[in-house]
């Protein structure tokens, strides 16, 4: 008697949780006329966001299906468009596409029915879709750049990880040294790059690009910036005692290297000031006892930004050895950022003047030159020397005349 009861009791509640459920599965007939035809509704219905429009993406397969209507409202106004099916650009193999241009920025609802060319309408399909413009646009921030700077291989950026998924990269405006104008692309994984042929004379300019959602049909870009690289206008550690840098006075504590010039490869070599010469500035090789016997090419100098105008580069000599007459050297001033090679001074430099042999302490030796317009300009020392050859300098003064 006890397992009847048990067993009625299971029975009553699997009716009451199956009925009410097949009842409800089977609630959509009420809405549908059984003797109407309804043509294919859009199937596999998708939006894809754009700036001000969107794209709308669904298949049909049913022949009989020759226009769809898609049906959205914005700020409260209902509208509307017709899309024929079977013909055009909208539609191929099987898929239909459509482009909804002059949206407000906002979150749309889109209904899509299909149509026969009898009248006959399929039950609408409903999709959601982001709708982005100038309000997303302007909350875009560019990758922060972490530090520039420039040398003879071009410019050199660092910059922070992305920290946005959307970023696809950075779009950067540029002049080359033609002077004409560049953009390069830096992929959001790369977070330090190199520009050749940088002019520095020009400012760069730097977006960062965005792609909403991965279906996004348009990308979007942060406001831009604008960078230089930027130079001091007067001439630094211009005199004895001249100062070192950080690494001291590495080669016999005697020599060192001069702070805030810079020095290519072949000087550095031997260091560039000498302590027990009263910390002047030198162009050195002594064989049997520098690094190195003989430089080839030297240069010593600093860049500076200058405005238009007459100078005058003045070098005070503290002493010059005899000089090998078939090698050269040079004070030299030169646009841009770096001095030209010794045996191109003569035809390419903006101005030089040849450094005598033997010259005495004190002995003055001036570059002259003129700007047009403000320039970014090289100034400093060139010069090829064999073993026992020494070039050593008091002072160098920038005068605007």
């Amino acid at each position: 008697m006890k397992s009847k009861i048990q067993w009625y009791l299971t029975m009553i509640i699997f009716c009451l949780i199956i009925i009410p459920a097949c009842s409800k599965w089977d609630d959509y007939k009420k809405y549908i006329d059984e003797d109407k035809i309804y043509p294919q509704k859009p199937d596999s219905l998708k939006t894809r966001p754009g700036k001000n429009r969107i794209q709308l993406e669904w298949t049909l397969t049913d022949p009989k299906v020759t226009s769809c209507k898609i049906l959205y409202s914005q700020e409260g106004i209902l509208d509307s468009i017709t899309v024929p099916v079977g013909t055009g650009q909208s539609y191929t193999n099987d898929t239909v596409r459509v482009i909804i241009d002059n949206l407000i920025e906002s979150n749309c609802i889109f209904n899509v029915i299909s149509y026969d060319d009898l009248g006959h309408s399929s039950l609408a399909v409903e999709a959601e879709g982001m709708v982005y413009g100038e309000n997303y646009e302007k909350s875009l921030l560019n990758r922060t750049l972490r530090s520039k700077s420039v040398d003879n291989d071009g410019l050199h950026l660092q910059w922070y990880p992305t920290v946005d998924d959307t970023e696809l990269g950075i779009e950067l405006n540029y002049k080359d040294d033609s002077e004409n104008s560049k953009t390069v692309f830096i992929a959001d994984s790369i977070i330090s790059n190199t520009i050749a042929g940088f002019n520095v004379n020009y400012p760069f300019t730097y977006r960062t690009k965005y792609l909403p959602t991965p279906t996004a049909i348009d990308t979007f870009y942060s406001p831009p910036n604008e960078d230089r690289i930027t130079f001091t206008s007067e001439l630094i550690n211009t005199e004895r005692p001249f100062q070192v840098t950080d690494r001291g006075w590495w080669f016999q504590g005697r020599f060192g290297d001069a702070y805030g010039w810079t020095v290519n490869a072949a000087a550095a070599q031997n260091a560039t000031v000498d302590n027990f010469a009263q910390y002047a500035l030198v162009l050195w090789s002594w064989t049997g006892y520098s690094p190195v016997s003989g430089i080839t090419n030297g240069k010593i100098y600093q860049t500076l930004q200058l405005a238009a105008g007459t100078y005058s580069l003045v070098v005070t000599v503290q002493s010059t050895t005899a000089l090998v007459n078939s090698l050269k050297q040079y004070i030299v001033a030169n646009k841009g950022i770096v001095l030209p090679d010794v045996d191109l001074v003569e035809t390419v430099a903006l101005s030089w003047t040849s450094i005598g042999a033997g010259l005495a302490d004190g002995t003055v030796v001036t570059c002259n030159f003129t700007l047009d317009e403000p320039s970014v300009i090289s100034l400093g020392i060139v010069g090829s020397i064999v073993g026992m050859q020494e070039l050593r300098f008091r002072k160098f003064e920038l005068i605007k005349n």
